[in-house]
């Protein structure tokens, strides 16, 4: 019984810290204008000429829809996956690490995500910049 308690546990704290991660990434990939109110507590009035001008020079067919931003965070995710993948195989599949102690190599693990998670998410930006890109020269809303 105890095993069993420990093993739903871990997978509870997995699940969670999956959660998370998930969380955000979709806070990250969120393009949202944070607005910073005035210290005299006075709001400024929004100018609408100036939000016309910049609506103009854009392109109604540029892909910002939610398939291209699936696709950058899929490539996020996948990349993500397959490095962790390939760093858990040789730090628990190399005989020469045999000797070191699990804890140690679980540590180098958990670290070494400190880095994976933020290439992983530059990763999957430029691959959604490079596809806005493409559909705007190509004047193709999906970005082919």
């Amino acid at each position: 019984m105890d095993n069993v308690v420990r093993l739903v546990v871990v997978c509870a704290l997995i699940a969670y810290g999956i959660f998370r991660i998930i969380r955000y990434f979709r806070y990250g990939m969120a393009r949202r204008v944070t607005a910073v109110p005035s210290a005299s507590g006075v709001l400024p009035m929004p100018d609408t000429a100036a939000r016309s001008d910049l609506s103009a020079g854009m392109q109604p067919d540029v892909p910002t829809g939610r398939l291209v931003k699936l696709q950058a965070a899929a490539v996020s995710v996948l990349l993500f996956v397959a490095a962790n993948g390939v760093l858990l195989a040789a730090l628990f599949g190399l005989p020469m690490l045999g000797n070191v102690p699990v804890i140690w190599r679980l540590f180098v693990a958990v670290f070494a995500n400190f880095y994976l998670l933020p290439f992983a998410r530059a990763v999957g930006e430029k691959q959604l910049k490079r596809a806005q890109a493409r559909g705007a020269e190509n004047g193709n809303p999906f970005g082919h």
